[in-house]
């Protein structure tokens, strides 16, 4: 069997875990690219990612402050609508809250379009701060585009 990694948190998690029935500590970062993404490339992003941020993919231990790896999959990271209406009772990807103490720390939402697709990122605080997050967002942009970043290099050399 295998055991269950888990990964002390730091002393400034503290606020936000303890408030968080009454303190939303997500951060969001919300786009309209033209064209399409790839969601299964977007996924390999993210696991690739995770060799260097692996709690994206943990729960959050409150009682504890540590992140336990559970064993998620990039389906609950990675979340796609395809086009049609929302529903009135549907809450928009902002408005989103999920369990920490069950989910994964990292979030994305797509929403498909005619002409491109909005997506939304969304992280908990407890992971990051808004720098870490930029930070995050960075490496895996880098990591979506990295076959073509290869070509490219090859190409200017």
């Amino acid at each position: 069997m295998k055991k269950t990694c888990r990964t002390r948190g730091e002393g400034l998690d503290i606020v936000e875990a303890a408030h968080s029935k009454r303190v939303s500590s997500f951060l969001y970062c919300r786009m309209e690219i033209v064209g399409k993404i790839e969601p299964e490339r977007l996924k390999k992003a993210v696991r690739q990612s995770c060799k260097f941020v692996p709690e994206i993919i943990y729960t959050f231990d409150f009682r504890y402050c540590e992140f336990v790896d559970k064993g998620l999959t990039m389906d609950g990271v990675v979340m796609v609508e395809n086009g049609g209406r929302k529903s009135k009772k549907q809450r928009s990807p902002c408005q989103e809250i999920w369990d920490l103490s069950s989910g994964p720390q990292f979030r994305i939402f797509i929403q498909e379009k005619e002409q491109g697709s909005k997506i939304v990122f969304a992280m908990s605080y407890i992971l990051s701060d808004g720098k870490g997050f930029l930070q995050y967002l960075y490496l895996l942009i880098r990591l979506y585009h990295r076959k073509e970043q290869r070509q490219s290099n090859v190409l200017y050399k």
